[in-house]
């Protein structure tokens, strides 16, 4: 799971949680729009616009404080479980058990700080199954390693071959992690929160 997707499910949830206090002071969570009559309990409107700047509706222009009281903490629960419900589809989050361990990751072959390749020949005809990765002119390439990890102990029968499944240390270091251009969009209102990572999650 991305350190990106584990930021927004924290702002999205510390934003429900304030328009929720904002739904029980004001007894708005039971209340039913009506832009012809809105109730002018005394709330801190900066709660939720920050600003005390009218907000305009389709309806017509009502106060930033009509507008928390009212019709602002229901839309916003509703956006907020929306937006929380769409980062999961972007990244599911973690199993209970915790993140992949190394073995797990190499089995995948799919390990950040790895390369892997494979080889392979006839079924039980082939002599160099223990033969690493070669380059270009045939000679075996430095720092491969069996993976031990994938398929049985490191190698796989199939019905006309056999495979050798092999991985070394990425000599530029492991991969950046891969953040979604989605969860980089849905960041940006957050650019200046001390936890969010400025261009580097910048779409």
């Amino acid at each position: 799971m991305s350190e990106i997707a584990d930021f927004l499910r924290a702002r999205y949830k510390q934003e429900a949680h304030v328009a929720r206090l904002v739904a029980e002071k004001t007894g708005s969570a039971t209340w039913k729009p009506d832009w012809r009559r809105f109730s002018h309990q005394h709330f801190d409107a900066r709660v939720i616009t920050e600003s005390g700047e009218p907000v305009f509706d389709g309806y017509g222009e009502v106060s930033a404080t009509e507008f928390v009281v009212g019709y602002a903490p229901r839309r916003v629960l509703a956006d907020l479980d929306a937006k929380l419900a769409l980062v999961d589809e972007i990244e599911p989050p973690m199993e209970a058990d915790g993140p992949a361990s190394d073995a797990e990751l190499h089995a995948l072959e799919s390990h950040p700080a790895y390369e892997y390749r494979t080889t392979s020949g006839p079924r039980k005809q082939w002599d160099d199954a223990d033969v690493p990765p070669c380059d270009d002119n045939g000679d075996p390439e430095p720092g491969w390693e069996r993976n031990t990890d994938a398929g049985r102990d490191g190698w796989e029968r199939w019905d006309y071959t056999e495979e050798s499944y092999w991985r070394r240390p990425r000599p530029d270091g492991p991969l950046p992690e891969h953040v979604p251009r989605a969860l980089r969009i849905m960041a940006q209102p957050f650019a200046g929160h001390p936890d969010h990572k400025g261009e580097e999650w910048a779409p």
